[in-house]
């Protein structure tokens, strides 16, 4: 397969700096540029466990690095033509205003916010991503 279209999973070791996690691991294709990155809250499925991370938004894909309370982290590259829906919604179980963005991927999703101060999640930063995240992908597959 195309490693430009293909979900990628890498097992990472973690490390107290995201920043030296991401230089030791973090591996781009030729000609990806990362354009935004910031620090997540990853909610599960039913938004009951939250973890924090990092989102990278590339020319090319979006990019997780999930930390995981029990395990190992994970870096997590999802290609912008694997990405079968993406919503910026209210979620049920989330604080009363707060918005996520999902994205789903084949059987699998992903709900996270922008990190903000006290374990909370900015609306508007979160807003700003699922902008620039709108214009890189096809129309039909967006709500919110």
């Amino acid at each position: 397969m195309n490693p430009q279209n293909e979900i990628i999973i890498d097992e990472v070791k973690s490390d107290p700096s995201e920043e030296k996690e991401l230089k030791k691991y973090l591996k781009l294709l030729n000609g990806e540029t990362v354009e935004f990155k910031g620090k997540i809250f990853n909610f599960s499925g039913q938004l009951v466990k939250q973890n924090h991370g990092l989102v990278l938004l590339s020319n090319q894909r979006l990019i997780f690095l999930l930390h995981h309370a029990l395990g190992s982290e994970q870096l997590m590259y999802i290609p912008f033509a694997r990405i079968t829906k993406a919503s910026f919604s209210s979620a049920k179980g989330l604080r009363s205003g707060r918005k996520a963005i999902e994205i789903m991927f084949g059987d699998q999703s992903i709900n996270f916010g922008i990190a903000a101060f006290l374990g909370r999640t900015s609306n508007k930063e979160t807003s700003g991503l699922f902008e620039e995240l709108k214009k890189k992908l096809p129309s039909q597959i967006i709500s919110g």
